[in-house]
């Protein structure tokens, strides 16, 4: 099994036999899953030609799906143990993070827990080494206690403030944003 104790973070990745390098920092990677979150059957194209962009700094000769899947699979990092217990159920949750809206907290946690500034004095830090790194902080955090917080589904009045105060901010569909737009342009462009 691949794990970090013997086996490093790969630096490329195999799509049709083919090995095409890639960009593995962190940042690149935090751009990539708000990417993912925007695919759409309608700008597939778009979304393809900017992964490209990021991952491969340019266009690349392969299949798309196989890359797409390829792509996924690194995104999540070096695999985990799954014992049989974890929720598999595919409900909708709320996320209790966001890369892009949390990177202060969790830059300066994983500094005042292991030492190492990943801010913008490091030119470079593997994406797999930052999920590790993530996934393993401990309770003392403020970014932990804000997950915490969003995470909270009780009826205590305090902790529902709280969670509506660290609540991340609503992310609409490229769908959503057009409908609104559709609506907009007929009630206020009159």
């Amino acid at each position: 099994m691949i794990n970090y104790a013997s086996s490093p973070p790969p630096e490329e990745l195999i799509i049709d036999g083919v090995s095409y390098p890639i960009d593995t920092d962190y940042r690149t990677w935090i751009s990539v899953t708000e990417l993912f979150k925007k695919l759409t059957d309608n700008n597939d194209a778009e979304i393809w030609y900017e992964l490209q962009n990021l991952i491969f700094g340019g266009e690349v000769d392969c299949d798309i799906e196989q890359a797409l899947n390829e792509i996924v699979t690194f995104m999540i990092g070096y695999p985990e143990y799954n014992n049989g217990t974890r929720d598999t159920e595919s409900k909708e949750r709320e996320s209790i993070y966001s890369f892009v809206h949390d990177i202060n907290m969790i830059v300066l946690a994983i500094r005042n827990q292991s030492g190492i500034d990943i801010s913008y004095k490091c030119k470079h830090f593997h994406w797999w080494l930052f999920l590790l790194e993530f996934k393993s902080l401990e309770e003392r955090h403020h970014i932990s206690w804000v997950m915490n917080c969003r995470n909270y589904n009780g009826e205590d009045k305090e902790r529902l403030k709280l969670k509506k105060t660290f609540a991340l901010p609503i992310e609409y569909t490229e769908e959503e944003k057009r409908q609104a737009q559709e609506l907009n342009n007929m009630f206020y462009d009159c």
